[in-house]
């Protein structure tokens, strides 16, 4: 069983080096969006052939789907090219998908309880904020907020700035998820287009293969009916490729909506969790020094402490310039002659200058009273 599926009697003491995570994050985490296209592409392009040679083997001889995916026609190529960039955008759909797993089982819940219990523990906030720093950690995007959460919270605990950082978060994740769907948006939008090129091209040969029959002097009616069959038959593989290309853009156009919607509803719930659970912990923990844009009672405190000691030591200044001017007259008199006079100056000077210096010895202190929660 692993820490984070153990009770609370299980868990072992916070330390400063522990990985948060309860296993090590998938490589694929690590791949960047133009190493995932390369690889998506080649599958694709494999699958795409496969695919389209075995869809012209199990059709019927003479029938509409086997001229569509004849190899040996020149018009076969938008066939083909839209299987290949069909299963292009579906090898991208699974790894994106892949990688939504990865990122759920790195951001559960049990995540976000280890970290509170661990919050709550003794030097609590130091031993997360230890914790949350080690690179192994980053992968998360849960770990991810609470580092730069407990990074502002140390420099500055205040909770405006807290929430300004998560919803910084929430725009750059924002972008990095339309960024990774943008090259399936543009195979969506490519796929019915290569469908109407291959309507075009079908219309245009068949249209044009009847043209050149008619400038020819014919006057039998049935080489014109059967001419006529060849141009149906030219219409109907134009409207074949059509129907392809919208078929494939509509089936990747559902998975690439499904995928994303898991992926905005991971996100939140990571962001929901933080600000309704860690959050208000985090503040009773490590009270913010500013609430509500108005100094709160520790810093009251801590103000009129100061205030007290600088006050303390200007008295103590002006008892010190009167002790000293009581020396220098003792000195005076004895330079004029006055040794006795002078000594019993002296002496009752040195007097009142003695616990003067001794208060001074005092080191100014005071003490931070934190504020009673409400």
């Amino acid at each position: 069983m692993s820490d984070i599926e153990a009770g609370p009697q299980t868990i072992a003491p916070p330390r400063p080096t522990m990985v948060l995570l309860p296993r090590a994050p998938s490589s694929l985490l690590g791949y960047s969006e133009r190493k995932v296209a390369g690889i998506a592409m080649l599958i694709g392009l494999v699958l795409g052939l496969i695919a389209s040679l075995a869809a012209f083997e199990v059709a019927t001889p003479g029938g509409m789907l086997r001229k569509a995916f004849n190899p040996s026609e020149f018009h076969s190529a938008i066939p083909y090219a839209i299987s290949c960039v069909f299963f292009w955008g579906l090898a991208i759909c699974v790894f994106r998908w892949r990688r939504l797993r990865a990122l759920a089982q790195i951001s559960r819940r049990e995540l976000l309880d280890w970290t509170i219990r661990i919050l709550q523990s003794e030097d609590g906030p130091a031993v997360l904020r230890s914790a949350l720093s080690l690179e192994q950690n980053a992968a998360s995007p849960l770990l991810r907020r609470l580092r730069l959460l407990m990074d502002q919270w140390s420099i500055s605990p205040s909770l405006q700035d807290g929430e300004s950082i998560l919803a910084g978060q929430i725009m750059l994740d924002a972008e990095a998820t339309a960024r990774g769907y943008s090259l399936i948006r543009v195979i969506v939008w490519a796929l019915p287009v290569l469908g109407l090129i291959g309507t075009v091209l079908g219309i245009a040969d068949a249209v044009g293969g009847f043209a050149n029959f008619l400038g020819q002097d014919v006057n039998d009616v049935s080489q014109i009916r059967l001419k006529l069959v060849d141009v149906t038959g030219g219409l109907s593989f134009a409207f074949l490729i059509t129907l392809q290309g919208l078929l494939t853009s509509l089936i990747t156009m559902l998975i690439l909506s499904a995928l994303q919607s898991a992926e905005e509803r991971l996100l939140a719930g990571i962001q929901q969790g933080i600000v309704e659970r860690f959050l208000p912990l985090l503040q009773r923990v490590s009270p913010p020094l500013v609430a509500g844009g108005a100094p709160n009672d520790e810093l009251r405190l801590m103000l009129q402490s100061l205030l007290s000691a600088i006050d303390n030591l200007n008295g103590h200044l002006r008892q010190s310039t009167i002790a000293q001017q009581g020396i220098e007259d003792a000195f005076r008199l004895l330079y004029d002659g006055g040794a006795t006079a002078a000594l019993r100056d002296l002496d009752r000077t040195l007097s009142q200058l003695t616990p003067v210096l001794s208060r001074l010895q005092q080191p100014f202190s005071f003490q931070l009273v934190p504020a009673q929660p409400t």
